[in-house]
């Protein structure tokens, strides 16, 4: 059953948005109607279009690629996510809607707790829909509520590491956030950005100053969890915007930005 939803303002120009063929602004608004509560519906083009767009002469299958270009939508087993949809639309909880997609589940649904209880305030836990852990997984928790399988990491405490969590945690604040909480996924995130994804603390640390300085990203990246998510998301739309610079220039250029904001902040603070 379609739900009435609301519209921010600000997504009418969103640079993101903007960018947009204005079939594909309209679906991808139209498509909140037909979503479960939980940001979820089916991965059907035909469906969607009978439903949104039954008159106009468009294809809806190749406004679908558009979104997910975009990254106004997720598709993965037959359905399609939109990110961050209960942040979006705030659903009251006594009529929250699920579907049939893996895992959606009500708040507070006991199917959403973990198996044998918790372990500490949100760190390590087992969700139920997953199924069990192999030989060396954790499953994790970040401070956004996000869960996800990764292979537990042991490593002694790195100052690198450290600085990465301290930078984008210090940025969320600043921006007027919910001072969020470094946890363990905060760090196994940034370790595996550095060891296993290769990139190195200056581009992290410019990837960060970067969405966090965006409007629009500002808002959805708040945890390393959810950078090492989007950060070649991130690269390109920076390069893009920067007439197809390299990361790292577009990343330095951001932070000597940031660097010569906070040199000005200290000059007037009498500290230089």
């Amino acid at each position: 059953m379609p739900k009435i939803r609301g519209v921010h303002p600000d997504i009418w120009t969103d640079e993101d948005f903007v960018e947009l063929s204005p079939f594909a602004r309209l679906l991808w608004i139209g498509m909140w109607n037909y979503a479960c509560d939980n940001g979820h519906i089916a991965d059907k083009s035909k469906q969607i279009k009978m439903r949104l767009l039954p008159t106009d002469d468009v294809n809806a299958a190749e406004l679908l690629r558009e979104l997910e270009r975009n990254g106004r939508i997720e598709r993965s087993g037959g359905w399609i996510t939109v990110p961050n949809f209960t942040k979006r639309q705030r659903p009251d909880k006594r009529y929250f809607i699920t579907c049939e997609a893996p895992g959606c589940t009500k708040p507070g649904d006991p199917e959403r707790e973990t198996r044998g209880g918790h372990a500490g305030k949100g760190d390590i836990s087992t969700p139920h829909s997953m199924g069990p852990l192999g030989d060396g997984e954790v499953m994790v928790k970040d401070g956004d509520g996000d869960k996800s399988r990764e292979l537990a990491l042991t490593e002694a405490p790195r100052e690198d590491v450290d600085r990465i969590c301290e930078h984008l945690a210090g940025l969320v604040a600043a921006n007027g956030s919910k001072a969020p909480t470094i946890t363990a996924r905060w760090r196994d995130s940034a370790r595996l950005m550095l060891d296993r994804d290769g990139r190195t603390e200056q581009e992290i640390h410019g990837a960060i100053d970067w969405c966090q300085a965006d409007e629009f990203w500002r808002g959805n990246i708040l945890s390393l969890p959810k950078l090492r998510e989007k950060y070649d998301q991130l690269r390109l739309q920076a390069q893009r915007r920067s007439g197809g610079t390299s990361r790292n220039e577009e990343w330095r250029s951001m932070q000597e930005r940031q660097m010569a904001r906070a040199e000005a902040r200290e000059r007037e603070m009498g500290l230089r």
